[in-house]
């Protein structure tokens, strides 16, 4: 399998196991998880966490300019450190 593949397989089993394991809405911190990312995987994880967020926090660290563009594209709320 490819990186992207691989860390896209990793995020979803981070982001069920957070579903199970946690019976509040606890805060979901993800440092750079679509560093490996095609430009079409990035739109759909960034669209889909947009959604996911509505129901929970979602911090989500980056250094790559094409993540940002691509969160804010799908209405995330951008804060440059």
């Amino acid at each position: 399998l490819s990186a992207g593949t691989t860390d896209q397989a990793y995020l979803s089993l981070r982001l069920a196991m957070c579903e199970l394991i946690c019976d509040e809405q606890m805060p979901m911190i993800l440092d750079d998880v679509l560093c490996q990312y095609d430009d079409r995987r990035t739109d759909e994880a960034t669209a889909f966490l947009s959604e996911y967020s509505a129901d929970r926090q979602t911090i989500l660290f980056t250094c790559h300019n094409s993540v940002c563009d691509s969160a804010k594209k799908n209405g995330a709320v951008i804060t440059e450190l």
